[in-house]
Order: C-alpha cells, then structure tokens, then sequence
C-alpha cells in the first residue's frame, strides 16, 4: 500500500512538473516567425495609415527584410547584449528611412506614432522588463 501510494504521488508530481512545461507564452514553441510577426504588423497598420495594396506589399517586403537581420543578429552569440541592442537601434533607423519613403508624409507620421504606443505598451505589458528575462 506505502509503494503505491509513493509511486502514485511521484507520476502525480511528475506530471504537474510536465504541464507547467508546457504553459502557453514561454518558451521557444510559442514564438511567431519573422513572416507571421510582419503580415500581422501590416494587417494591423493598413486602417490607420490607410495603405494601398502596393503599399502593403512593399512595407511587408521592407519590415521582413528588417526582421530577419535582426533574427540573425540575436542569434549571433559572438555579439554582447549592448552590441546587439546598438545594432538594432540602427537596423530600426534604416528601416525607418526606408518606411518613410514608401508613405506620405502623414502616413510617416502616423507610422511613427502606433510605434511610439506600441513600445510604449510593451514595456507596460512587461512592467519595464524584457520578455523571457527571469
């Protein structure tokens, strides 16, 4: 009776310890590909800067171009942490110059300001820390 009611309570436990493993938002199976993150990006940018279809491929083609430097560039573990952030700064700059030809003035604009709330809302969301840093 003792043996089975201690192997009852170790599956019990390792079962727990198996689904807190597995709890959505944490680990690398619940991250968006680069393609994912920027056709959501477009999406949601088309009604608020009102967006042709030319426009919205060529800001996909332009935001996925960024993503995947900046894929690579975290994946680069040569690079310190001040490094990868200096290089993301300027990858954003480049972007942005290359955003900002593709819309209007007012679209630029307007561009820049969801960005502004968004990072914004983030570090909100994450109470001033980046995610996965525990």
């Amino acid at each position: 009776m003792q043996r089975f009611l201690l192997t009852s309570i170790v599956i019990l436990l390792l079962t727990v310890s198996a689904e807190a493993q597995r709890r959505p938002g944490r680990g690398f199976q619940n991250q968006v590909s680069p393609e994912e993150r920027v056709s959501k990006q477009v999406k949601a940018l088309e009604a608020p800067l009102m967006l042709d279809a030319v426009q919205m491929k060529l800001l996909e083609i332009t935001l996925l171009k960024n993503q995947k430097k900046i894929a690579e560039l975290m994946q680069n573990a040569d690079l310190s942490r001040e490094q990868k952030r200096d290089s993301v700064q300027k990858l954003t700059q480049i972007q942005n110059g290359e955003v900002q030809n593709l819309l209007t003035e007012e679209q630029f604009e307007a561009y820049l300001q969801i960005e502004k709330e968004n990072r914004e809302k983030r570090a909100k969301e994450f109470g001033g820390r980046r995610p996965n840093q525990n």
